[in-house]
């Protein structure tokens, strides 16, 4: 699902990316699938963001998935996804301060 909504925010179309990404954050439970659920949350962020929607969850989700790719440094791939997350984070004028979050 996540995918789906991923595909649809990188041809232009956040207002398509909603659905499957918000599916995909409720299905993503558990330690597990934390790495998927941090792609899923900065997805969603920028969906949310470009749709001029409440700027509060969309630095949330943002920062989470900051905050995820910050503490679990495992290579090439994760220092893209957060140097991606803090650049969004610098663009929207959010800043890039660390902070802890504690999933459920």
């Amino acid at each position: 699902l996540a995918g789906f909504g991923v595909a649809w925010l990188e041809r232009g179309q956040p207002r398509l990316a909603l659905a499957p990404l918000e599916r995909a954050l409720t299905l993503q439970k558990g330690v597990e699938t934390e790495a998927e659920r941090a792609d899923t949350e900065l997805a969603l962020a920028r969906s949310l963001s470009a749709l001029s929607r409440d700027r509060a969850r969309p630095l949330a989700l943002a920062r989470r998935a900051r905050d995820y790719y910050a503490s679990h440094p495992l290579g090439v791939r994760r220092a893209r996804q957060l140097a991606r997350a803090e650049a969004w984070l610098r663009v929207h004028g959010w800043g890039t301060r660390s902070v802890v979050v504690k999933r459920s």
